[in-house]
C-alpha cells in the first residue's frame, strides 16, 4: 500500500472541507452586511434605535452561527483522525471518486 495517494486522499478531502467552512462563512457575514446597508438605507425613523437592535440580532446570530460551524469543524477533524488512524493501521481508504 502506498500511503502517500492515501495522505493525499485525505489532503484532498481537508483542502475541500476547508474552502465550503470559507465560503459558508463568507456567506453568512455578507448576508449580515447586506441586511445592516438594507435597514438603515430603508428606515427613517430612528437609527439608533435600528442600530442598537441591528448590532444585537449580529451577536446573537453571528455567535449561534459560528458555534454551530465549529461544531460542524470539529467533527470533521475527527473524522479525519479516525482516517488518519486507518492509515497508520495499513488499511485503505475508498476511492474518492
Amino acid at each position: 500500500m502506498d500511503n502517500n495517494i492515501e495522505l493525499q486522499k485525505i489532503q484532498l478531502l481537508k483542502d475541500w472541507f476547508q474552502a465550503w467552512f470559507n465560503i459558508a462563512g463568507s456567506i453568512i457575514a455578507g448576508g449580515f452586511i447586506g441586511l445592516g446597508v438594507m435597514c438603515t438605507t430603508l428606515y427613517y425613523g430612528n437609527p439608533l434605535l435600528l442600530l442598537i437592535i441591528f448590532l444585537f440580532l449580529l451577536v446573537v446570530f453571528g455567535l449561534f452561527g459560528r458555534w454551530y460551524m465549529n461544531k460542524q469543524y470539529d467533527k470533521f477533524l475527527t473524522f479525519v483522525d479516525n482516517l488518519y488512524m486507518k492509515i497508520e493501521k495499513g488499511e485503505t481508504l475508498p476511492s474518492i471518486m
